[in-house]
C-alpha cells in the first residue's frame, strides 16, 4: 500500500498513504525515486486494486512477520482477521563462542543505504573516539564509497563488503554486539535471529517491531536517526562486559 515500497519520506517513517487509504500523498510527494512519473504507475496500480477490492476478495490469508506489521496493515484497511503473524526463524542454532574468546568488536550487517542508519552508526563511533571497539560493516550499497571515504580517519571502522552467508555467520559469532540502527520500519531483521542463535547481544533503533523483538533478551534500544543517543546507549553497555555477555545469553 506504499508506492515507494518502504514507508519512509525525507529520512523518517511515513504512513500517510496507509493511514489515509489513498495514493494521493505518494503522488504529491513523488515518493518513488523522487519522480511523479515513476510514482504514477505504481500508485495507479494500488488504487485500482483498492477499487476492485482485490485484497479483500481474492486473498485468503496475509502472512506477516511481526505484530507491528499486522497492526500497520490493518490500519491500512486490510481485514485483520485474515492477517497471521509468523516470525522469521533461524535454521541452525550454533553453540556460541565463549564471550571472553571473542575480539572486542561490534558488527553491522545489512544494506549500506540511508534507511539502514549506517551513517548514524559511523557518527556514533566518531563521537566515541579512540575508546571505541572495532566496528565491522558487512554488506554493500550505494552509500559505501562515500562512507568509506569519510571514515578514512577512523581506523576502528572497517568495511567488509558483501560476503558469503557462512562468512557473515562466522563474523556475527565472533562479535560481542550486533547493531541495527534502522531509520525505517523493518519487518523482522534476520540479523537479530542470527545474533541470538550465536549468543550475541543486539542493539536496535526504537522503531517499528525492533524493540519488541529484542525485549526478551534485554536488547539495547536507542533513538532512531540520532547518533548521540546511539553512542550513549552502546558505550554505556560496552563499559559493562559482564552485562553484555548476559544479554547475549538471554538472546540465545
Amino acid at each position: 500500500q506504499c508506492a515507494a515500497g518502504i514507508p519512509m519520506r525525507n529520512g523518517i517513517p511515513c504512513t500517510d498513504c496507509i493511514d489515509r487509504k489513498s495514493v494521493r500523498p505518494a503522488l504529491r510527494h513523488a515518493c518513488y525515486r523522487q519522480s511523479r512519473a515513476a510514482t504514477m504507475p505504481l500508485a495507479l496500480n494500488i488504487a485500482a486494486h483498492r477499487r476492485r477490492e482485490t485484497w479483500w476478495r481474492d486473498v485468503d490469508r496475509f502472512i506477516v512477520l511481526s505484530g507491528f506489521q499486522k497492526n500497520l496493515m490493518a490500519r491500512g484497511g486490510l481485514p485483520e482477521e485474515r492477517i497471521s503473524v509468523k516470525p522469521n526463524f533461524g535454521a541452525v542454532q550454533a553453540t556460541p563462542v565463549p564471550f571472553q574468546d571473542r575480539p572486542l568488536q561490534a558488527v553491522f550487517v545489512g544494506r549500506i543505504s540511508g534507511e539502514k542508519g549506517v551513517t548514524d552508526l559511523i557518527n556514533a563511533w566518531r563521537i566515541w573516539g579512540t575508546d571505541a571497539p572495532d566496528l565491522l560493516i558487512v554488506g554493500e550499497g550505494h552509500l559505501r564509497p562515500q562512507l568509506e571515504a569519510q571514515t578514512a580517519d577512523l581506523p576502528k571502522v572497517r568495511f567488509m563488503g558483501q560476503l558469503p552467508a557462512q562468512d557473515v555467520s562466522d563474523i556475527i559469532s565472533q562479535a560481542r554486539l550486533v547493531v541495527l540502527p534502522s531509520r525505517c520500519y523493518e519487518t523482522f531483521g534476520m540479523t537479530i535471529v542470527e545474533a541470538f542463535s550465536r549468543g550475541v547481544a543486539v542493539g536496535v533503533s526504537r522503531l517499528g517491531p525492533l524493540p519488541d523483538i529484542v525485549a526478551p533478551a534485554r536488547g539495547l534500544v536507542f533513538a532512531p536517526n540520532n547518533a548521540e543517543d546511539l553512542h550513549r546507549v552502546i558505550a554505556a553497555a560496552w563499559a559493562d562486559q559482564a552485562d553484555l555477555a548476559d544479554r547475549g545469553r538471554l538472546g540465545y
